[in-house]
């Protein structure tokens, strides 16, 4: 197959939705003089075919999914993982796999000053970036020339209309405890991999009890709330923040 054709694969894959991972030999030990490199070669899985590239490499895709544990469950991995292999030949291969999944996408529920550091830090982090705002002051292209979209809307009103993914990070960095609080009780079981809501300790207590008493929240959806958001490292800047925050959700998204 040629390249050009492989990439159609995962292209064609990628906008349908499909099931599928690709697989990448990123270094080879002990090379016992294969007839070609096989560094760089690729193979995407999907449900109903395996298609390698070059294709000359299929053979030994075969061998190295034969030498891999549960070589049937690649398919639904939802994270990246590097696999060690040894195959018939004696040598170790390193072997990386990706879902092909669309582009994770960082919603931001605020548009203050940490919003604005982590849109650009998200954006360094291959995020597609969305910033939404009451505000029609604080939500336009001159603070946010990076995000890929911008929605100025009540709260309320976005939420009813926003269809939030298995992909999505949600960070809720609002201009008041009412407006997290709000946003909070709409998204806390939704699908989103990652939650996370700015404040002190004293008021995400206050905010989740009010969540349990006055909403019904389970704590079993409680505890999936990054709250206090952020890794501690004694961050004080809205940047400092923004590192913090983007951080724990590269963390995330790694499977950390």
């Amino acid at each position: 197959m040629e390249q050009i054709e492989f990439y159609r694969k995962i292209a064609t894959a990628y906008k349908q939705k499909e099931q599928a991972m690709i697989g990448t030999i990123t270094a080879v030990k002990e090379n016992n003089n294969f007839e070609f490199d096989p560094v760089g070669s690729k193979i995407l899985l999907r449900q109903e075919d395996r298609l390698a590239y070059p294709a000359n490499s299929l053979e030994l895709w075969q061998i190295i999914l034969d030498n891999i544990d549960a070589a049937d469950q690649l398919i639904d991995l939802k994270q990246p993982a590097l696999n060690k292999v040894e195959i018939d030949s004696g040598s170790e291969m390193e072997v990386y796999f990706e879902p092909v999944i669309e582009e994770p996408r960082l919603l931001i529920f605020g548009a203050g000053h940490v919003a604005q550091s982590l849109a650009q830090v998200s954006k360094m982090a291959d995020f597609k970036v969305t910033v939404m705002d009451d505000r029609e002051d604080m939500v336009n292209r001159q603070r946010y020339p990076q995000a890929d979209k911008l929605v100025c809307a009540e709260f309320d009103e976005y939420l009813e209309n926003v269809q939030i993914k298995e992909n999505d990070y949600l960070v809720i960095v609002t201009r008041g405890h009412q407006h997290d609080y709000d946003v909070l009780r709409e998204v806390i079981d939704s699908k989103a991999r990652y939650i996370g809501m700015i404040g002190s300790s004293r008021k995400v207590k206050i905010l989740f009890k009010n969540l349990q008493e006055k909403e019904g929240i389970s704590q079993e959806l409680i505890d999936k709330v990054y709250a206090p958001i952020g890794v501690d490292i004694a961050s004080e800047t809205p940047a400092e923040i923004a590192i913090s925050i983007i951080a724990e959700i590269i963390s995330i998204r790694r499977g950390k």
